[in-house]
C-alpha cells in the first residue's frame, strides 16, 4: 500500500516578529502554511495514495478562523473527488473542546476525534485490509501514557498503522505532557508504520519497522530551520519499506554565521550581508523557495562598541535594500551579535557560579520564564501589536543576552578586585 504522512499543518499560525513593517510579507507569511498544504493535497493525487494520514495539529489553536476551515473543508473535497480518504487525529494545538460540536467533513474524512483509541479500517483494491489506529486530544495535555491502550495487531496479513500525536520520552523535558511513549511500547504493538506528529523536525526513530515523525510543513520562527514538508510511505508484507520526503514550504528559515574582524567597518559588514543573501539567493532560485536568514555575528565583541550598539539597534536594515517583492527572495530578517564572554569569570566562588547555573536551568527548563513576563505579555498594547507569547525565540535570546550580561559585569567586578589586590 502507498500513503501518505503529514502532520503538524498549523493553520492560522500567527508568524510572531514578522511582517509588522510590510502588509504584503505578512500576507506572505501567513499564507505560507495554506500553499503548503495544497501542494500537499496535490502531490496526494498526482501519486495515487491509498490514503493521507494526519498526525494531529492542523490547526494552531482550538479556536480556528472560518478562513482555516474553510480552506481545509475544500482540500478534503478535492481528495474525495478521486475517492482518496483521509485519516486524521487532533492533538495538544488543536484540541476539542467538549462543548464545541464536531466538524462535519466529506464521507471520505475519518476522524478518529475520541480521548479513547480507536480504529478506522478500509480494503485496498486488491481486498488486503487495513487497520489505522488514533486518538484526539480533548484537553491541551495529555499525562498518561495512552500507548498502552493501543490493540495488538494479531492479524499478520493485514496492514497495521498507528497514529499517535506525543512526546517520546527523553526527546523534550516536558514529554510527561503530551501522551509520552517509548520505541519499546510501539514495536511491541507489531504494527507496519507509525505515523507520528508533534516534533516539528522530522526524524525517522526506528527504520523496520519504520516509525517517524514527519515534522511541520512549513517552518514558522527562526528554530524552526531547513525545509518541510511530507513523506509518502510504500509498505509492503516482506519488502523493505521506501519513505520518501516531498518538499512543501514556500518559506525556508536557515542561519548563517559571520565571524567579526577587529578592523571592520560598518562598510565591511554590508559587504559580507550582501555575499551572504546572494549566495541564499542561488539556493532560492533552484528551490523555488523564499529563504529568511538569522545572521550570527560570531566574535562580535572584537567590534566597536559604537558600531555593535547600531547593529543592535538595527541601523543596517536601513542600508541593507532588501528587495521582497519578487519571488522567490531572500531577507535577511535578524542579526545577532554573539560575544565570546567566558563564564570562567566564576572560577573564584564556586557558590555563585552554582546559583547561577540554577538560574538560567530554572528560566530554560520550567515556567519560570513565563511566570516573570506574564505581566509583559498581557499587557494590552502588547496584545494588540504583537505575538510575544508564540515567539519561541525570544526566550532563548532573552535568557543568552542575560547570561552574557551578567558574565561581563561579574568579570569587570573581578578585575577591579584584582587590581586592588595587586595595589
Amino acid at each position: 500500500m502507498k500513503l501518505l504522512h503529514v502532520s503538524d499543518l498549523h493553520l492560522d499560525s500567527p508568524f510572531a516578529g514578522l511582517g509588522n513593517d510590510s502588509p504584503q510579507l505578512q500576507k506572505e507569511l501567513i499564507n505560507a502554511p495554506f500553499k503548503a498544504f495544497e501542494r500537499c493535497v496535490s502531490i496526494a493525487i498526482n501519486e495515487d495514495v491509498d490514503v493521507m494520514l494526519i498526525s494531529g495539529d492542523v490547526y494552531n489553536s482550538e479556536r480556528q478562523s472560518i478562513v482555516a476551515q474553510h480552506f481545509f473543508m475544500k482540500q478534503m473535497e478535492r481528495l474525495d473527488k478521486v475517492d482518496i480518504p483521509v485519516v486524521l487525529i487532533h492533538g495538544n494545538h488543536d484540541y476539542i473542546r467538549p462543548d464545541k460540536a464536531r466538524m462535519v467533513y466529506p464521507d471520505n474524512v475519518h476522524a478518529l476525534d475520541s480521548r479513547q483509541v480507536s480504529r478506522y479500517e478500509f480494503n485496498l483494491e486488491d481486498g488486503r485490509l487495513v487497520q489505522i489506529h488514533g486518538f484526539s486530544y480533548t484537553t491541551k495535555w495529555i499525562h498518561e501514557r495512552v500507548i498502552s491502550d493501543y490493540p495488538i495487531n494479531n492479524n499478520p496479513d493485514a496492514f497495521s498503522i498507528g497514529l499517535l500525536h506525543g512526546a517520546l520520552e527523553g526527546i523534550e523535558s516536558d514529554s510527561g505532557n503530551y501522551a509520552p511513549f517509548s520505541i519499546e511500547e510501539l514495536l511491541s504493538k507489531n504494527y507496519d508504520y507509525w505515523a507520528l506528529g508533534h516534533i516539528h523536525k522530522a526524524e525517522v526513530m526506528n527504520q523496520e519497522p519504520l516509525i517517524q515523525y514527519a515534522g511541520t510543513i512549513q517552518g514558522r520562527h527562526i528554530n524552526e530551520t531547513g525545509d518541510k514538508g511530507c513523506y509518502i510511505v510504500e509498505l509492503e508484507k516482506g519488502q523493505k519499506t521506501t519513505n520518501t520526503f516531498y518538499s512543501l514550504a514556500s518559506i525556508v528559515w536557515e542561519n548563517a554565521k559571520l565571524e567579526c574582524q577587529s578592523d571592520w567597518q560598518a562598510n565591511d559588514i554590508i559587504g559580507e550581508l550582501q555575499q551572504i543573501r546572494a549566495n541564499f539567493q542561488d539556493e532560492a532560485n533552484a528551490n523555488q523557495q523564499t529563504y529568511f536568514i538569522h545572521v550570527e555575528l560570531t566574535q562580535a565583541q572584537r567590534l566597536e562598541p559604537q558600531l555593535l550598539e547600531q547593529i543592535q539597534d538595527g541601523e543596517f536594515f536601513q542600508v541593507l535594500d532588501q528587495d521582497y517583492h519578487e519571488s522567490p527572495f531572500v531577507l535577511i530578517h535578524r542579526m545577532t551579535p554573539k560575544l565570546n564572554v567566558s563564564l570562567d569569570v566564576f572560577h573564584f566562588d564556586p557558590g555563585l557560579e552554582e546559583s547561577f547555573n540554577k538560574v538560567v536551568e530554572e528560566l530554560e527548563g520550567g515556567d519560570r520564564f513565563k511566570t516573570v513576563v506574564s505581566d509583559l505579555y498581557q499587557h494590552p498594547l502588547i496584545k494588540r501589536h504583537f505575538n510575544l507569547e508564540h515567539d519561541e525565540s525570544l526566550q532563548e535570546d532573552m535568557i543568552y543576552s542575560a547570561r552574557q550580561l551578567i558574565a561581563q559585569m561579574i568579570g569587570l567586578d573581578k578585575e577591579t578586585e584584582d587590581e586592588t589586590h595587586e595595589n
